[in-house]
């Protein structure tokens, strides 16, 4: 079964926001681009088999069905619709954030 696969504005947002914390703080734009490509590769590997990935280690997390990816220091986190054939990629955190309330509180999950 392929997926379609669609990325929410709160991700775009946060893979935007990696992205320039590396290149212009950081200062190392090698490191923001092997970032992105790394996420990139990982986004379109989710059309093929979203289900490969493991759920969030949160439990109630997980009861939501939210399935993560680690990239580098970044965890993407997404979500499988079967009847929409649809994986929505909801959010792009860095791991030592604190991505479980982030994702309860600040992440809308009604897709």
């Amino acid at each position: 079964m392929s997926y379609k696969v669609r990325i929410t504005d709160a991700a775009i947002r946060d893979i935007e926001k990696a992205e320039d914390y590396i290149d212009f703080i950081l200062m190392n734009s090698e490191a923001a681009e092997r970032l992105v490509d790394d996420t990139e590769t990982t986004i379109r590997s989710l059309s093929v088999a979203p289900k490969a990935y493991p759920y969030v280690s949160d439990p109630v997390l997980a009861s939501w069905s939210i399935r993560f990816e680690k990239i580098r220091n970044y965890i993407l986190f997404f979500l499988v619709d079967d009847e929409q054939s649809t994986v929505y990629v909801v959010r792009f955190l860095h791991e030592r954030q604190d991505w479980s309330r982030i994702l309860r509180e600040e992440t809308d999950l009604e897709i």
